[in-house]
């Protein structure tokens, strides 16, 4: 992902002159604060954020922790990464606030433009691959064929979509309705999709409304409604990463007219010079939980602070890799190992725990019941991994039969990857015999 790439090109400058230095002077960390300075404004960093940032590594940078260190110059880039991470988000990743009796509500909220609509897509087919039971809600009925649009996002991601409202539609590309006018009610339709979803069991609703192209009354009056109707678990502000500046004082507007619990970031493959996202964290004190990195469905990843960080220092991002790598060979094995028991007249579920902290619970005791028995694998040693996470969640909650396969607590082996999956019964043949052991086949 190419996010921020102006704004890494410039604090990599900063830092470039430090690397000769076996000691450096006041001057030297003066003169790379000020480079740091000009690229945060330069990215649209909010001016209050840079001040309290660059104020922050000056002061350690001038301690004892650069002044005593080996490598001063690593140093202060390990201050700034640390740092940048606080602004991001504290360094604390936060999972979605989930009912504990669902279903979930997801409100999106946010400017017209912002990418709601495609955000609610990406959301809904994350959720679907999770393990969860998503609903689209089409509760925005102003924009010009916004329903039509969720429920086409909607069919691309599998996900069912909840549209009684047709909403304003266009003709030969001219809005039959004036600028701001909506047809239908959406608090309504907010209020029935709850009551459907209750009913059919959807696990999660997530909610597309209404956005404006500017902050007015009308459109908080609206989202309030809608939040004071169907009470959500989580209001996700959806903001385009491009667009700087403006992100403050919208993302102000947005939080105290509904009080939002979480940040979106849509558009983070564009131009984004990183102000955005910079600066709706530090200003609001509101996580970012998600970003939006491409067109694709599944261009939409968990926001994760430190990771972020890293990249806009040009540090890479290995373990974002590595998790995209396992997941897509976990999968391909465990649903090899599902069509092969499936053949044999055995029916198994695969699930992808995407975190084990926090772990997701409703999956896991969904799964437990409706099974009976559960095999965890994983590319980890066993001891404090996912399958000791799943068993101690099941010893408490539903007593239910495991079997963990993964790396032993013994002395390893080296050797090519296929071999070492085998090596530790995490092909889709050791999977297949460990379950049929379990069923005594």
């Amino acid at each position: 992902m190419a996010a921020f790439s102006s704004l890494t090109d410039r604090l990599s400058n900063a830092f470039k002159h430090l690397k000769s230095k076996g000691k450096l002077s006041e001057a030297d960390i003066d003169g790379t604060i000020r480079e740091i300075r000009r690229a945060l404004l330069d990215a649209d960093v909010a001016l209050d954020v840079v001040r309290s940032f660059t104020g922050r590594i000056r002061e350690r940078a001038l301690g004892t922790e650069v002044s005593e260190a080996l490598n001063p110059a690593q140093q202060v880039v390990k201050i700034v990464n640390e740092e940048l991470t606080a602004v991001l988000g504290a360094g604390v990743d936060r999972p979605l606030n989930f009912a504990k009796n669902p279903p979930t509500i997801i409100m999106l909220a946010g400017l017209q433009g912002a990418g709601k609509t495609t955000l609610a897509g990406k959301l809904g087919y994350w959720l679907k691959d999770s393990g969860h039971t998503p609903l689209l809600v089409a509760a925005d009925l102003q924009r010009p064929n916004a329903v039509t649009q969720l429920q086409v996002v909607g069919e691309r991601a599998g996900v069912p979509v909840y549209a009684p409202e047709k909403g304003v539609q266009s003709d030969g590309g001219e809005a039959v309705a004036a600028p701001g006018q909506t047809s239908g009610d959406p608090v309504k339709v907010a209020r029935d999709a709850v009551e459907l979803a209750k009913q059919k069991l959807y696990d999660t609703v997530i909610i597309d409304t209404a956005g404006r192209l500017g902050v007015d009354e009308e459109l908080m009056k609206q989202a309030r409604d809608i939040r004071d109707a169907v009470q959500p678990n989580e209001i996700l502000f959806v903001i385009d990463a491009m667009i700087g500046q403006d992100a403050v004082q919208t993302a102000k507007a947005f939080d105290e007219g509904v009080d939002f619990t979480g940040v979106v970031l849509s558009k983070l493959d564009g131009d984004a010079r990183g102000g955005a996202a910079l600066s709706v964290a530090s200003v609001t004190g509101k996580p970012i939980l998600f970003a939006s990195t491409g067109e694709g469905l599944k261009d939409f990843e968990v926001f994760h602070p430190d990771r972020m960080a890293s990249r806009i220092l040009d540090m890479g991002d290995i373990m974002t890799l590595i998790e995209q790598a396992q997941k897509q060979f976990d999968e391909e094995e465990a649903r090899k190992a599902a069509e092969t028991l499936a053949a044999e007249g055995i029916h198994a579920r695969v699930i992808n725990i995407h975190t084990i902290k926090p772990l997701d619970e409703d999956i896991i005791l969904k799964a437990a019941r409706e099974c009976g028995k559960i095999v965890t694998a994983e590319e980890h040693n066993v001891i404090g991994g996912l399958g000791e996470a799943v068993c101690s969640l099941l010893s408490e909650k539903l007593p239910t039969p495991v079997r963990r396969v993964g790396v032993q607590d013994k002395f390893g082996c080296s050797g090519p990857a296929w071999d070492l999956l085998k090596e530790y019964g995490l092909d889709a043949a050791t999977i297949c015999k460990t379950a049929k052991e379990m069923l005594g086949k």
